[in-house]
């Protein structure tokens, strides 16, 4: 049944001191219009702003600005024709993008540029630079739940991603968080899609991180959820037992790779 309105997801987890942490900062600016249309992506360079007020009316808005993505070649891409690939697995850009970027020299294998029919390689490095237009997200206020010198629990807002994926990037919450509170380096310790709100865990160092990482793995950390279903279920409730592969599979295509890439 279709959502209408995810709610929060509490979490058990053992979560003890409180916590307080600072972080860095993205390029976000406020808005008047609640009807100004989004942009779109996620990026590197940019200029700065003040930062966004709480208001109904208004959202953090990030200015366009330049990026390049970069990535090694993935195994299943060797051999294959790089204009090909990118035009099928990178399914936010409009059709006839990859066309003109290639022929702009925007996608660059080992730093230089590289024409329509070129074939993957073992050990390419792959760029690609784009203008970057991110959605506006809302600029309510993200609530510090908890704080330690480990940990920092945020209750997340619906419509913003935890970390830099696909269009999103400076518009994320650990970004957000650099820029309003002056955290630095948070590391999600799991995620939540970017239309649910709710509690979210996110390390302080790269080792709490895997711990964390570990514990939802392994089912020792619980997220629940509540969401608002229309209409009425039947009688009979099926119990979801397996994963959602097949949605994080289509994400996966849909989004840019930001971290895949840059890693």
């Amino acid at each position: 049944s279709p959502l209408s309105s995810p709610l929060s997801s509490p979490l058990s987890s053992p979560l003890s001191s409180p916590l307080s942490s600072p972080v860095s900062s993205p390029v976000l600016s406020p808005s008047p219009s609640s009807s100004s249309s989004p942009s779109s992506s996620s990026s590197s360079s940019s200029s700065s702003h003040s930062s966004p007020q709480k208001n109904q009316q208004q959202f953090r808005i990030v200015d366009p600005y330049f990026h390049t993505y970069k990535s090694g070649s993935k195994k299943r891409w060797i051999g294959e024709n790089l204009f090909k690939t990118l035009s099928k697995e990178m399914v936010n850009y409009p059709e006839g993008y990859f066309e003109r970027a290639f022929k702009a020299g925007r996608v660059k294998i080992n730093r230089k540029p590289v024409s329509l029919e070129y074939r993957i390689k073992q050990g390419d490095k792959l760029e690609h630079t784009t203008h970057v237009h991110e959605p506006h997200v809302s600029a309510d206020p993200i609530e510090i739940v908890s704080e330690s010198s480990e940990l920092v629990v945020v209750n997340k807002i619906a419509g913003i991603p935890v970390h830099p994926c696909g269009n999103f990037r400076y518009n994320s919450i650990v970004e957000i968080l650099k820029k309003e509170k002056g955290f630095k380096a948070l590391l999600p310790a799991h995620r939540i899609d970017r239309e649910v709100s709710g509690l979210v865990l996110l390390s302080r160092s790269k080792g709490k991180a895997t711990e964390l990482t570990e514990e939802f793995t392994n089912r020792l950390i619980q997220k629940e959820y509540i969401c608002l279903v229309e209409g009425r279920f039947s009688d009979v409730i099926d119990r979801l037992e397996s994963g959602v592969g097949d949605s994080q599979q289509q994400e996966g295509a849909a989004r840019e790779g930001e971290q895949k890439e840059e890693e």
